[in-house]
């Protein structure tokens, strides 16, 4: 189960089961206009942020979903 999750949502199965993201808090980000988001987004408010942040997951997940429908042996390849 915690495999397809993580199939799903393209984690690591340790991120998934880790007590702490403390590992996991640094990302190298490329594209410059995006990591300048990023920057602006920490700003923000911690209520707007998680705002932001629910509306990017639902996004990602919708994203996911899709492919998933729509290419069954997507997940079945990560596994």
């Amino acid at each position: 189960m915690v495999q397809k999750l993580a199939a799903v949502f393209d984690l690591a199965i340790d991120y998934l089961v880790s007590d702490t993201d403390e590992d996991f808090k640094e990302a190298r980000i490329e594209d410059k206009n995006l990591r300048g988001r990023v920057k602006l987004i920490d700003s923000l408010e911690e209520d707007d942020k998680r705002s932001l942040i629910r509306v990017i997951d639902a996004m990602l997940i919708e994203k996911k979903i899709l492919i998933l429908i729509t290419e069954p042996n997507v997940a079945e390849q990560r596994l």
